[in-house]
This record gives C-alpha cells, sequence and structure tokens, in this order.
C-alpha cells in the first residue's frame, strides 16, 4: 500500500484559460480606461460581501458601506419585519445622502436627509416631506431609497449592483459554497474589522498572495501542491478582466 502524500492537494475546479508563457501586459494594471471597464464588467456583476447578520441583530440596526469600487455608498438595515435590505444611500430629492458621514453602523427607526429633513422608513419608503404643499405637481407615491440586491449565505451578507442578476448567490459562489457550506459558521460572531490601503492596483494585490511559491515560503512546514497550469495565481476575476 503507497502511504499518502504529506501534502495539502488545491484543485482549482474551474478551468484557466491558456495565458501562455510571456510576460504579462502592463496595461492592465495602470490604465484608468482599462479599471473602468472592470469596474462594469467584473464587479458591477460579482456578489459582494459587506457586511454579517449578526452586526444588525435587531430591527433598526444598520451599516453603511462605502463602497468605492462601485463609485456608491449603502444601507444595509434590519426593517420591522425582521428582513434585511440594501439601499443606495442617497435622498431622492438632492441627492444628499441620508446617513451622516464617517457613520459606519448604528440603531435608527427611520433615515433623515440632513438637507431638507426628507424622512425614509427602515423599508427605504419616503414617509415624510416638509413643506410638501410647495410641490403641488409632484407625486410622491412609491419614491423610495433606491434598492440595491441583496441575499446572504451563511451569515454572511451579500449585494449585487445589478437589479436583476445573472447569476444568484448560490450559483455564483458554486464549488466555493459547496465546500465551505458545512463549515459552522453560525457559531461565530463578527467582533473587529481591519482596514489596509495599498497603493497598488487590485490585480496586484490579489497576484501577490494568491500564488504557490508564496503559500511554500509563509508555510513552509505545510506543503501546497496546486493542479492547475503555470498561472494558477491569477484570480478568476483578474483573468476575465484581461480579456476584456
Amino acid at each position: 500500500m503507497t502511504a499518502p502524500e504529506d501534502r495539502l492537494v488545491i484543485k482549482i475546479p474551474t478551468a484557466i484559460p491558456d495565458m501562455g508563457t510571456d510576460p504579462l501586459p502592463i496595461e492592465p494594471y495602470i490604465s484608468a480606461e482599462f479599471f473602468e471597464k472592470e469596474r462594469e464588467k467584473v464587479f458591477r456583476k460579482a456578489w459582494l460581501n459587506v457586511g454579517r447578520v449578526d452586526e444588525i441583530p435587531n430591527p433598526g440596526d444598520y451599516l453603511v458601506k462605502r463602497l468605492e469600487i462601485l463609485n456608491t455608498s449603502i444601507i444595509v438595515v434590519r426593517g420591522k419585519d425582521s428582513q434585511i435590505r440594501a439601499f443606495h444611500n442617497v435622498c431622492q430629492h438632492r441627492g444628499m445622502q441620508v446617513t451622516e458621514a464617517g457613520c459606519e453602523k448604528g440603531h435608527a427607526e427611520g433615515f433623515i436627509c440632513g438637507y431638507h429633513a426628507w424622512i425614509y422608513d427602515l423599508e427605504g419608503q419616503l414617509t415624510h416631506v416638509p413643506g410638501k404643499e410647495y410641490f403641488p405637481a409632484t407625486d410622491f407615491t412609491g419614491l423610495q431609497l433606491p434598492p440595491v440586491t441583496l441575499d446572504t449565505w451563511n451569515g454572511f451578507i451579500f449585494i449585487n449592483d445589478q437589479e436583476n442578476p445573472k447569476l444568484g448567490l448560490e450559483e455564483y459562489l458554486g464549488g466555493l459554497g459547496k465546500d465551505l457550506g458545512a463549515y459552522p459558521f453560525e457559531n461565530f460572531n463578527h467582533i473587529a474589522r481591519y482596514r489596509a490601503k495599498v497603493a497598488v492596483n487590485w490585480k496586484t494585490f490579489i497576484d501577490a498572495f494568491h500564488h504557490k511559491g508564496k503559500m511554500s515560503r509563509l508555510m513552509p512546514q505545510f506543503p501546497v501542491h496546486i493542479v492547475s497550469n503555470e498561472h494558477c495565481g491569477l484570480l478568476g476575476a483578474a483573468v476575465a478582466a484581461s480579456r476584456l
């Protein structure tokens, strides 16, 4: 009987396009125009994690997320019906943000725009307009904060900038979601968040920490063998972006 190899084998289920062995082009890493294409073709179609359900356990609890990659700010709030919803953080009057600048989380009975005091409830509906009589020709029926597509997976909150995403969250996560689906995430609570700003293109950062050589150096006692082609370190999204 052959003894099992003392190493972790990571199989990449999605086929990665053959990119050859030539040096990678520089333009996708430094071009502002290319980055704008990535915003539209990659990130506006992606499901982005914005928090955990245990961060907003009670009706009225909310998070505010500034998503620079989408050039937007969103509010994630638990409604009075305990349902979690997401909205663009923009008043429908003059485009002012309805939450205070720098406020990342809190509790509220509703949201009041600081510009002209328009009030929205936890479900995003406009409930009060001061001086409404000065807008005689305006129909306020159904006016609300613009909704953002939201779904949850094992306690993680995801949003998608598309109104009707081509892929649902579970389908988008694919094999990764299936592999991690049995992990007891429900036993964990959010404690803290760490942020670091790095002055590089997002693909440079991902490539640097998604390479088998990096893993073998950081954890020499934990050998890793990745089954893929020579450019296995590239993130799938980066591969897709490079073909824009």
